[in-house]
């Protein structure tokens, strides 16, 4: 007999220290074939160690500009309107178009697992072809029990393991051997490769790490029999990759801080910054600017390309708010004032400019804001609103004040739904919130398009509370 028939003896002889000539000798068969065969048994035990690691591996951090602004689920059962919008924001953002219809309950894929592992050795151990015919569909019959149920990545790996032991290859591979239909041989590992597939389409949805990505990619090209379905999840996993590493070239490229950026910043943040390095940074930015870049074929001058390094300067201020907060606004408008030559409230208005001081007004709110402290930034605007004491020629100042304060107040709005959408507290509490965002939104004329939920950041795409409405507003203007 050969080696196949003594396996699991030799496999016992092994873990007991038996050494290979000795077991040759013991069952007549070649020193090769034993040596190959504890060969096989190391792989697998390497293949185990290192499926444990990683499954205990904690997992890499996903950089933060990658990740959403949060994650919801999606509610089990819809019972108010705040429960619909919450639906509405999982699906756009994190659910596949077609939700998955599978049970989730591991306790029951495993045992089915265990099942299908003690049906293979007996159809290893099995004297005839009828025998092994017999629980060669009994193990199909457990693994088409897994159909309806989710099948992890780890647990796919047991199951092509147990699929691939020669005992079971043998039947799919010569079905006619042991009277098996075709189809039917190749029916298991077809269920496999499908959860697989299932399994890898909703992981596609959360996963922004493009190592990870690729990782999903290895998964399907271990797919046996790729078709349509496998095709699309690896053309959607290249398409995801290239956009995020697009989107990271164009998001360093928009925001790189250079040392002379970081440390003019942080002198106008703590008060420290004069007029003269601030010209000299400009001067110097500018130059570097006018040198690298070119608008329709010219080169900037230097009055244009200092301009445009203070609007870079103006963007990270505005935009990178957990690197560089302004904590004392009055400081910081009153150093940035200095630093511009921009006088105060009243020095402006005798000379009918205002626009340098509105500029540093608003960069300021929008720091604020964006840090989600909206009641000071709409403090500092209204600090200068002056109301009473306007002149004919300060309405146009005016006007602006009053845009930047209902800019501020879209933008709490927006916040606050968030803030809801990821804290349920009763149904109760939701009915509340929605009949007086309602009124709000009445009383400001604000179009429910304009209230962001979340900001457009990177590859993910920005979704406006009109998009996750709980009424349908297809038919509304936006």
């Amino acid at each position: 007999m050969g080696i196949d028939f003594y396996k699991d003896v030799i496999r016992i002889l092994i873990h007991e220290g038996a050494k290979s000539e000795d077991i040759a000798f013991q069952f007549d068969i070649e020193k090769k074939e034993i040596d190959k065969y504890i060969a096989e048994l190391e792989n697998q035990k390497a293949r185990e160690i290192a499926r444990v690691e990683a499954e205990s591996r904690p997992r890499k951090p996903k950089p933060k500009i990658f990740e959403p602004e949060f994650t919801i689920d999606r509610p089990k059962v819809i019972t108010t309107r705040m429960d619909k919008i919450r639906d509405n924001y999982a699906r756009i953002l994190f659910k596949a178009p077609a939700e998955s219809k599978c049970i989730r309950d591991d306790a029951y894929v495993e045992d089915k697992i265990a099942a299908i592992d003690v049906t293979e050795k007996k159809i290893l151990k099995a004297s005839s072809n009828k025998e092994k015919k017999t629980l060669f569909h009994k193990l199909s019959s457990l693994i088409s029990d897994l159909k309806g149920y989710e099948v992890s990545l780890a647990q796919c790996d047991r199951l092509d393991e147990i699929l691939v032991r020669d005992s079971i290859m043998d039947i799919i591979n010569f079905p006619n051997r042991y009277s098996v239909d075709i189809v039917a041989a190749n029916k298991p590992l077809k269920i496999v490769d499908g959860k697989r597939m299932a399994s890898v389409e909703s992981l596609l949805g959360e996963t922004y790490d493009v190592g990870e990505l690729f990782a999903l990619e290895r998964e399907l090209n271990r797919v046996r029999n790729k078709g349509i379905v496998c095709n699309e999840l690896i053309r959607k996993i290249y398409a995801k990759i290239s956009k995020i590493n697009s989107s990271k070239a164009l998001y360093d490229a928009k925001y790189k801080i250079t040392p002379e950026t970081d440390s003019i910043i942080k002198k106008l943040l703590d008060g420290s910054a004069t007029r003269e390095e601030y010209e000299r940074y400009l001067e110097e930015e500018g130059k570097r600017r006018s040198e690298s870049t070119t608008v329709f074929s010219r080169t900037m001058n230097p009055e244009e390309a200092k301009k445009k390094a203070e609007a870079y300067l103006f963007l990270i201020i505005r935009d990178r708010v957990e690197t560089y907060p302004i904590i004392d606004a009055e400081e910081f408008i009153k150093t940035l004032s200095r630093c511009k030559g921009v006088g105060s409230y009243e020095e402006c208005a005798k000379a009918r400019k205002y626009t340098d001081l509105l500029k540093i007004i608003n960069l300021t709110s929008r720091n604020l804001s964006n840090q989600g402290n909206f009641s000071k930034a709409k403090e500092v605007i209204q600090s200068y609103k002056k109301v009473g004491l306007l002149q004919e020629h300060e309405i146009p100042f005016y006007q602006d004040i009053k845009r930047s304060i209902s800019s501020i107040n879209i933008e709490e709005l927006g916040a606050m739904v968030k803030e809801k959408i990821q804290n349920k507290k009763s149904n109760e509490d939701d009915e509340v919130f929605i009949e007086l965002l309602n009124k709000r939104i009445e009383e400001s004329g604000t179009s429910l398009y304009s209230i962001p939920i979340v900001n457009q950041e990177q590859f993910q795409r920005g979704v406006s509370l009109g998009e996750v409405w709980y009424e349908n507003l297809k038919t509304h203007r936006r």
